[in-house]
């Protein structure tokens, strides 16, 4: 079973991964992040499904980006390797 995520609005880390509304939600203020979680528990099948599709995302992040980690890695940290390329999802 995958978690919902609720997170504030900057566009870094994991915020990058979500689509408001689909896996997960993107956030302002504190107070939306609070009507976010009570409609979250208030309502267990779209958390359940939110949660789905927040761990949808992540495994098919995680899919993308395991050659280039590999890569990276078995290849000594060269850079001219392609390796350190920007990861695409």
């Amino acid at each position: 079973m995958g978690l919902p995520v609720v997170s504030f609005g900057e566009r870094v880390g994991v915020a990058e991964l979500i689509e408001h509304g689909r896996n997960g939600f993107i956030v302002e203020t504190e107070e939306e992040a609070l009507a976010c979680i009570g409609q979250l528990a208030d309502d267990l099948e779209l958390m359940r499904a939110i949660g789905e599709a927040a761990r949808t995302t992540l495994v098919e992040v995680m899919k993308a980006q395991t050659g280039a980690i590999l890569d990276f890695y078995l290849q000594g940290n060269k850079t001219d390797s392609g390796a350190a390329r920007e990861f695409q999802y």
